[in-house]
C-alpha cells in the first residue's frame, strides 16, 4: 500500500514531503522578509516625520513643507498597502498609519498658518529701517528729551520762584513791623523803603507809604488836637491820592510837585468839566444851546429861555476879560459868538456885544457843571480808608 490512498489521502513518499517543507520554509522567509522591510520602511517614515516635527518648531509658517511631507507619507503607505495583501500585513500597516496620524495632528498646531496681517506685522517688525526712517526716530528721540529737559527746568523754576516769594515775604513782613511798629527813622531803613514801601493808609485807588505819611505828620501834628483833625489829615493825603490818579488820565504831567490841589487845580478843573462821563447833562445842555444860537435865534432870549444864568457885564478892558475866559476872548470879534468855555463853576458861551476904549462889554450864558470840588468831595464820602498807624 506504499502509493496508495489511505481513507481517500494520497500518502506521499519522503521526496515529496521534502519538497513540500521546502516550499513551506521558502514561503515563510519571504513573508518574514516583506514584513521586515515593511516595519524598517515605517520606522524611517517616522523618524522623518519627528525630524521635519523639530524643523517646523524652529521656523514658523512653514506649512508648505509639512504638507509635502505628509503627502509623501500617505503615498509611501499606499504604495505599501497594495504591495502587501496578507491580512497580518493589511493589520500592522494599519495601526502605523494610525500612529503617523496622531503625529501629525499634534504637529498642526505648531505649523498652523497664520492669518495673513499677523505674517504682515511680523515681517514688518523685522525689516530693517532705511535712513531715513532712522533720521526721524532720532529726531523723535531728541525732540522727546528736550520735551522732557524743558518740563524739569520748569519745574524746577517754579520750585525756585515760590522759595524766593516765600523768602521775600518773610523779609518785607518783619521789615514793615519794624516801621509800623517801632517808628524806626534812619537814612538805611528809608534807602530800602524807597523801593520796597510800607504802606500807612490804604485805599481802593492806592496807599500812602510810611515815610510819606510820616513826614507830612511831623508838619501839622502841632495843629491836630483830637481825632477829627486826625482823621481830616488822613482824608487831605487821600485826597492827594486823587489827585494824581485824575491827573495821569487826563496826561498832566505832574512829576515831583507837592501840594497838587493848588498848583494843578485850574487845569484839572477844566479837564472834570468838560469830561463827559461826570458831565454828561451839562455839556448836552450846552451843546443844544449853542446849536439853536448857530441858527441864528437871538442869544439873549435863548440864554435866558435855557441857561440856568444869562450875564450881561462891562469889563474894563479885555485884558480882565481874557483873565476870566481866556484866549477865547482875544480871538472874539465884535458880535460874534464864542465857543463853549470850561471855567470856575461850569460852562458858558460869551457874546462880544460892545468894545470901546473904555469898556469892553460881554453876554455869557451859564450852565452849572460839576467841578472837581464837587468830585473830590464825592469821592472822599465814599471812599475806604484802612489806616495801618495811629
Amino acid at each position: 500500500m506504499d502509493n496508495k490512498n489511505l481513507d481517500g489521502i494520497k500518502k506521499l513518499n519522503k521526496d515529496e514531503i521534502d519538497k513540500s517543507r521546502k516550499i513551506v520554509l521558502d514561503y515563510i522567509n519571504n513573508h518574514e522578509t516583506k514584513k521586515k522591510n515593511v516595519l524598517s520602511y515605517l520606522t524611517s517614515g517616522k523618524r522623518a516625520i519627528e525630524k521635519n516635527i523639530t524643523a517646523a518648531k524652529k521656523i514658523d509658517g512653514l506649512f508648505q513643507m509639512e504638507q509635502s511631507e505628509k503627502l509623501n507619507i500617505n503615498n509611501s503607505i499606499k504604495e505599501q498597502k497594495n504591495l502587501i495583501a496578507q491580512p497580518e500585513d493589511k493589520e500592522l500597516i494599519k495601526n502605523e498609519a494610525n500612529k503617523t496620524n496622531i503625529i501629525n495632528n499634534k504637529l498642526k498646531p505648531a505649523v498652523k498658518k497664520q492669518p495673513k496681517k499677523k505674517v504682515a506685522k511680523k515681517l514688518s517688525v523685522v525689516k530693517k529701517p532705511s535712513g531715513r526712517e532712522q533720521k526721524e526716530d532720532g529726531l523723535k528721540h531728541k525732540k522727546s528729551s528736550r520735551n522732557i529737559d524743558y518740563k524739569k527746568y520748569l519745574k524746577k523754576f517754579f520750585y525756585t520762584l515760590i522759595i524766593l516769594i516765600i523768602i521775600f515775604a518773610v523779609i518785607y513782613f518783619l521789615f514793615a513791623m519794624s516801621l509800623l511798629n517801632f517808628n524806626i527813622d534812619n537814612k538805611y531803613f528809608r534807602k530800602v523803603a524807597a523801593y520796597i514801601p510800607v504802606p500807612a493808609l490804604i485805599s481802593k485807588i492806592g496807599f500812602i507809604d510810611y515815610y510819606n505819611y510820616h513826614d507830612s505828620f511831623n508838619k501839622v501834628k502841632k495843629s491836630i488836637q483830637n481825632e477829627g483833625d486826625l482823621n481830616n489829615f488822613k482824608l487831605s493825603l487821600i485826597r492827594e491820592l486823587i489827585l494824581k490818579d485824575l491827573a495821569g488820565q487826563y496826561n498832566i504831567r505832574i512829576g515831583e510837585n507837592k501840594g497838587l490841589y493848588g498848583v494843578f487845580k485850574e487845569e484839572l478843573n477844566k479837564n472834570i468839566i468838560l469830561d463827559k462821563k461826570i458831565n454828561k447833562v451839562a455839556i448836552s445842555r450846552i451843546d443844544k444851546i449853542n446849536q439853536l444860537i448857530s441858527s441864528g435865534q437871538d442869544f439873549k432870549e435863548i440864554g435866558e429861555k435855557y441857561g440856568d444864568e444869562f450875564i450881561s457885564k462891562d469889563y474894563i478892558n479885555k485884558d480882565e476879560a481874557m483873565k476870566i475866559f481866556g484866549r477865547q476872548v482875544e480871538i472874539l470879534k465884535l458880535g460874534g459868538i464864542s465857543e463853549v468855555i470850561p471855567f470856575g463853576q461850569g460852562l458858558y458861551i460869551i457874546n462880544l456885544l460892545n468894545e470901546n476904549a473904555y469898556s469892553y462889554k460881554l453876554q455869557s450864558i451859564f450852565i452849572k457843571a460839576k467841578t472837581l470840588d464837587d468830585y473830590l468831595a464825592e469821592k472822599l464820602s465814599s471812599i475806604k480808608v484802612w489806616s495801618l498807624v495811629d
